[in-house]
C-alpha cells in the first residue's frame, strides 16, 4: 500500500468521529434552543435540528462513498485487544448490567405480554453480552466459535431494545428523541452482527466500516445531548437515562474498533499498551533475576556452612583419635 493510499484511509477513518462531533453539537444546541419541553417536539423552523439531519445524512453518504473507493484497501479487522477496547468494554459491562436490572424490574409493570417478552429477551441478551465483553479482558485477540456466537447477544439486546422503544406507549411514535434512539440501536444491532460474523468467518472490511462509523455517529448524537439535557433540565427524553449511557458506551466501543482499521501494523492507540506490557515484562524479568541471584547466594552460603561443619567434625574426630 502506497503512502497516498494510507493517507486516504487515515483521512476517511478520522473524519468519521469529526463528523459525529459536528452532528452532536448541532443536536445539543437544537435541544436547548428549539425543543418544546411540553410536547417534546422541535419548534419550527428548527434550523439547528435541520442542520443536524443534514450533517448526519451527508456523513452517512460520505461513509458509503469512501467505503466504495477504498473497499480493496481496507485491512480486515482482527478484533485485537487494547487499552481503548479494555476501557470501553468495561464501561459497556457496567451500563448493560444496569440495563439488565432495569429490564428485570420492568417485567412485572409491562402493559402487555408482548412487552414483557421483549423485556425478558433483552435482559437475557444483556447477561450474555456481559460474558462476550469480558472475553476481551482475557484474550489478546477475539477468536473461536463460542466468542463469535456470543457476539450475537449484544446484537439481540440492541434489537429488542429498539422494539421496546417502538412499542413504548408513553411517547408518540414520531417523537424525535425516540426515533433517534430507535435508529441508533438498530444500527448497533447490525454492527454487532457484522462483528460476530468477523469473529466466526471472514470479515467484510468496507461493510464493517460503514456500520461502525454510522453506529458511532448516531450513538454519539443520541447519547451525549440527551445526557446534557437531563443534567441541565432534570428530565429524561427517552424511557430511561440508562439507555443514554448504553449508547455512550457503544459510541466509545465502536470508535475504538473504528480506529483499529487505521493502516498501520502498530496503531498509535496500542503503543501505550505495548509500552506498559514491555515495562511489566522487564520488571518481571528483573525480579526473576534477583530471585535467582538470592537463591544462588543462599545455596552458596549453605554449601559453605556445610563445608565448615564437615571440616569441624573432621577436626574433632582427628583430635579424639590423637587423644586416644
Amino acid at each position: 500500500m502506497t503512502k497516498k493510499e494510507k493517507l486516504l484511509l487515515v483521512i476517511g477513518i478520522i473524519f468519521a468521529p469529526v463528523l459525529a462531533l459536528i452532528a452532536t453539537i448541532f443536536r445539543a444546541l437544537s435541544l436547548f434552543t428549539e425543543l418544546d419541553k411540553a410536547t417534546g417536539y422541535f419548534t419550527p423552523p428548527a434550523f439547528l435540528n435541520t442542520a443536524f439531519f443534514c450533517v448526519a445524512g451527508v456523513a452517512v453518504l460520505l461513509f458509503f462513498v469512501f467505503s466504495l473507493i477504498c473497499r480493496k484497501r481496507f485491512t480486515p479487522p482482527t478484533y485485537r485487544n487494547s487499552l481503548s477496547i479494555f476501557f470501553s468494554s468495561a464501561f459497556f459491562i457496567v451500563t448493560m448490567a444496569v440495563a439488565t436490572l432495569l429490564a428485570f424490574f420492568s417485567v412485572p409493570t409491562a402493559a402487555t405480554t408482548l412487552t414483557k417478552a421483549f423485556w425478558i429477551i433483552a435482559a437475557i441478551s444483556s447477561l450474555l453480552s456481559l460474558v462476550y465483553f469480558s472475553f476481551f479482558f482475557t484474550r489478546e485477540q477475539a477468536h473461536g466459535s463460542a466468542h463469535g456466537l456470543l457476539g450475537l447477544a449484544p446484537s439481540f439486546f440492541c434489537l429488542f431494545t429498539a422494539m421496546l422503544f417502538y412499542f413504548d406507549r408513553t411517547m408518540q411514535m414520531n417523537n424525535p428523541a425516540k426515533l433517534l434512539h430507535l435508529l441508533a440501536f438498530l444500527l448497533l444491532a447490525c454492527y454487532f452482527t457484522a462483528e460476530s460474523r468477523g469473529i466466526l468467518a471472514e470479515a467484510k472490511p468496507a461493510f464493517y466500516y460503514i456500520l461502525a462509523a454510522a453506529a458511532m455517529l448516531f450513538s454519539t448524537a443520541a447519547a451525549i445531548p440527551n445526557l446534557l439535557y437531563n443534567l441541565m433540565e432534570g428530565k429524561a427524553l427517552v424511557l430511561a437515562s440508562v439507555y443514554d449511557f448504553v449508547l455512550l458506551a457503544a459510541m466509545l466501543y465502536t470508535l475504538a474498533r473504528l480506529l483499529q482499521l487505521l493502516p498501520y501494523e502498530c496503531p498509535l492507540v496500542h503503543r501505550m499498551v505495548q509500552i506498559f506490557l514491555r515495562r511489566a515484562q522487564e520488571e518481571a524479568e528483573e525480579a526473576a533475576a534477583e530471585m535467582e541471584e538470592d537463591t544462588e547466594s543462599e545455596d552458596s552460603s549453605l554449601a559453605i556452612e556445610e563445608l565448615l561443619q564437615t571440616q569441624e567434625s573432621t577436626t574433632e574426630t582427628k583430635s579424639t583419635e590423637q587423644t586416644n
